[in-house]
């Protein structure tokens, strides 16, 4: 629908209604350039729906670059996590190693000591033996 400004037509509604000839023509040329300057509807539809075609577009590329971005960071999650998992490993396997050699050590102080004890223990039964021995001695003639 175009619609274009009939500008003696307006001058003429002017003067019909009391404006003086001059001014209404001033109004008339004012107002057309005003409507000259708005753009008619069908360019407006025209840019709503580029503007649309262009929002469109730039999601498509911003979800792509979201996904992308994803996808990287996500690589980058499994590399961080693979070489966590290893030094976790590492550390696990030390202190076994630690832990194996701490075995070693307390077993043989333990087996130490349990000959200690034996010692020990055998000492103690002579000496008894020998006490024994003596109070027989002493009390028995």
């Amino acid at each position: 629908m175009t619609s274009e400004f009939d500008s003696l037509h307006y001058t003429r509604q002017l003067e019909a209604a009391g404006v003086a000839r001059n001014q209404a023509e001033v109004h008339a040329q004012a107002l057309s350039g005003v409507l000259a300057l708005m753009a008619p509807a069908q360019q407006l539809r025209q840019i709503h729906a580029q503007l649309q075609v262009e929002a469109s577009d730039m999601e498509e590329r911003l979800t792509q670059r979201i996904e992308t971005v994803r996808s990287e960071l996500l690589g980058k999650i499994e590399v961080a996590r693979i070489a966590l998992d290893a030094k976790i490993e590492n550390v696990r396997l030390e202190l076994d190693t630690k832990l194996q050699k701490l075995q070693v050590i307390l077993e043989a102080r333990i087996d130490r000591l349990d000959a200690d004890i034996k010692l020990m223990n055998w000492v103690m039964g002579l000496q008894t033996g020998l006490m024994v021995a003596i109070l027989i001695k002493l009390f028995i003639p």
